[in-house]
C-alpha cells in the first residue's frame, strides 16, 4: 500500500489550488501567489519553486532560472496570471481517503449536518468502495451527554444556515441569548468559521459583529433566530479576513509539554479539538509536544483549558500565556 504520494505534497496542493482558482475566474497577481504559498506552507516557503512557477528570475539572484527548470504553468498578462493550458487539475483522492469519506457519510452525526443532496451524491459515487465500520475506528469517550442534539430539526437548520452564509460570503442577522440570560436581538455579523468541541459536544460559530471590533464565539444552541443577509463585497470581505487573520498567532503558537499520565494526552486533544494543531513525541523526555495555533481573542479560553489539565502540562511558549497561567495559580493559592 502506498502511504505517501507525490500529489499529496503540500507544494503540489498549493499549485493545484492556485491553478484551479484561476481556472474558476479568481484573479492572482504575483503578490497573491507568494502570499498563498506563505499562508499554506506554515511560512516554510521554497523560494526557488515559487520563482519557477512565476516563470521569473529569483530576487536573490542576478541570473534567470534555468530555462529547462521553468515550470511554465502560468503566464503573466497585465499584472494578472493566466493559465498556459486551459484546464484545471482534478482532485485525486486515494483509496484510503475514499474509504474514509464513505465511513464519514455513514456516521449518523455527520449525516445530520451534511446536506442531504451531498450525502445522496456521495453515496452513489462511493457505492463500489469497500466500507469501514466507523464504530471500529472512531472511539468516542468523555463526551458530554448534555451537548448539542443533532436530531433537533431547528438546531440542524441553524447549522445549515450558518454553513450556507459562510460558503456564500454573506452576513447574518441573528438573535441569541448568552449563559447569563442576556438577549442580543437582531444583531448583524459576519460568520467565518464553525467549530466543534469534542469535550463539550458543542458547536460554535465565530462571528465578527459589524458594531464590534472583536470576534465573538456563539454556541449554535443559543441562537433564537438566524437570517441570511446580503452578500459581502470583495473589498469588505478582504478587510474582515485580514483583520481576523492578523489575530492568529502563526509565528508564536501555544507550545505545551505534556506528560502522559491521568489520560492527559487524550484530554489535551479533546480540549483543543477545534484548534489547528501539530503534535509529536520527544523521545528523550518521553513527553508529547503539542503546538496549538490560536487567535488572540481566544487567549482567555486557552488559559482556562490549560489550568484544567493540572500539573501534567507545562507551558513552554508563549511567555504571555505562561505568565497568565502562573498568575492565576498564584492568585488561587493566595486567595485560598
Amino acid at each position: 500500500m502506498e502511504l505517501f504520494n507525490e500529489y499529496k505534497n503540500r507544494y503540489f496542493q498549493c499549485i493545484q489550488n492556485i491553478i484551479n482558482d484561476i481556472y474558476n475566474g479568481v484573479k492572482y497577481e504575483e503578490k497573491d501567489i507568494i502570499n498563498f504559498f506563505k499562508n499554506n506552507t506554515f511560512n516554510e516557503i521554497e523560494p526557488s519553486l515559487v520563482w519557477q512557477i512565476l516563470n521569473k528570475e529569483s530576487r536573490n539572484s542576478h541570473k534567470n532560472v534555468d530555462e529547462c527548470r521553468r515550470i511554465k504553468l502560468l503566464k503573466e498578462n497585465n499584472n494578472n496570471y493566466t493559465l498556459s493550458i486551459d484546464s484545471n487539475i482534478p482532485i485525486r483522492p486515494t483509496k484510503i481517503e475514499l474509504r474514509w469519506l464513505k465511513m464519514l457519510i455513514e456516521d449518523p452525526k455527520s449525516k445530520a449536518i451534511i446536506d442531504d443532496t451531498i450525502v445522496k451524491k456521495l453515496t452513489e459515487k462511493l457505492k463500489t468502495i469497500e466500507t469501514w465500520n466507523y464504530l471500529d475506528y472512531w472511539i468516542q469517550k468523555n463526551i458530554d451527554k448534555n451537548g448539542d442534539k443533532l436530531e433537533d430539526e431547528k438546531f440542524k437548520s441553524f447549522l445549515k444556515i450558518l454553513s450556507t452564509a459562510i460558503q456564500e460570503d454573506k452576513s447574518i442577522k441573528y438573535t441569541s441569548i448568552n449563559k447569563k440570560g442576556k438577549l442580543y436581538k437582531d444583531k448583524i455579523g459576519f460568520p467565518y468559521r464553525i467549530e466543534y468541541s469534542i469535550r463539550n459536544n458543542k458547536y460554535r460559530v465565530a462571528v465578527l459583529p459589524i458594531d464590534c471590533d472583536r470576534v465573538i464565539k456563539i454556541n449554535v444552541s443559543s441562537f433564537k433566530s438566524i437570517e441570511i443577509m446580503n452578500k459581502i463585497d470583495t473589498k469588505t470581505k478582504d478587510k474582515i479576513l485580514n483583520f481576523i487573520n492578523s489575530k492568529k498567532n502563526l509565528k508564536n503558537p501555544l507550545v505545551l509539554e505534556v506528560e502522559n499520565r491521568f489520560n492527559t494526552v487524550e484530554r489535551c486533544f479533546s480540549l483543543f479539538s477545534h484548534y489547528d494543531k501539530e503534535a509529536y513525541i520527544d523521545k528523550e523526555k518521553n513527553k508529547h509536544i503539542l503546538k496549538v495555533y490560536y487567535y488572540s481573542f481566544e487567549e482567555s479560553e486557552i488559559v482556562r483549558d490549560i489550568l484544567s489539565l493540572g500539573s501534567s502540562v507545562i507551558v513552554v511558549e508563549p511567555t504571555s500565556i505562561r505568565n497568565k497561567v502562573i498568575e492565576r495559580i498564584r492568585k488561587h493559592f493566595c486567595d485560598g
